[in-house]
């Protein structure tokens, strides 16, 4: 997991502009849209005071890119932090979403001490719920909006809980 860059622009708008990759997010984003949001997650992580970043996932094996991850609505006072992901459809179902869940959170409880950590997941994805859970996000809210009831899961935990992982 490193930082995204101007050379990840690819998999970011190949992700944003796919129906399947999108399905469990929003509407699909024109290339255009594509563009302009991928240009707008590189100033995020250029910001001295960083409140939302993004990640481009690859393999350890070979380091072939295979998604993304952001870090949203970072409060370093409250010790709270969002976390996102998206991966090519060929590599859903394999455990790497949950791989990946796994490593925002101990990075987030060992560089910044977070200990609230919320998932934004569509009611009907079951397999992010599923791996929500698995980590130990427990529903918290439930919403509807236009397009689908959307629930929040949240992770409480002690810090040390997770740096040794």
């Amino acid at each position: 997991m490193t930082l995204l860059s101007e050379g990840d622009r690819t998999l970011y708008c190949s992700l944003m502009t796919d129906k399947a990759s999108m399905s469990y997010v929003s509407s699909p984003l024109s290339e255009d849209k594509a563009h302009r949001s991928f240009e707008a997650a590189l100033k995020c992580n250029q910001q001295r005071h960083i409140q939302r970043c993004y990640f481009r996932v690859a393999l350890k094996s070979n380091n072939q890119s295979i998604g993304i991850a952001s870090v949203n609505q970072l409060d370093l006072k409250k010790k709270y932090a969002e976390i996102g992901r998206m991966l090519l459809p060929q590599w859903h179902s394999k455990g790497l979403g949950t791989e990946l869940s796994g490593m925002l959170i101990c990075w987030l409880a060992a560089e910044w001490g977070i200990t609230t950590i919320t998932k934004q997941i569509q009611a009907g994805n079951l397999a992010a719920v599923c791996s929500a859970q698995k980590l130990g996000f427990t529903k918290a809210i439930s919403q509807s909006c236009p397009a689908a009831l959307t629930e929040q899961y949240q992770l409480k935990l002690a810090t040390r809980d997770w740096e040794a992982k």
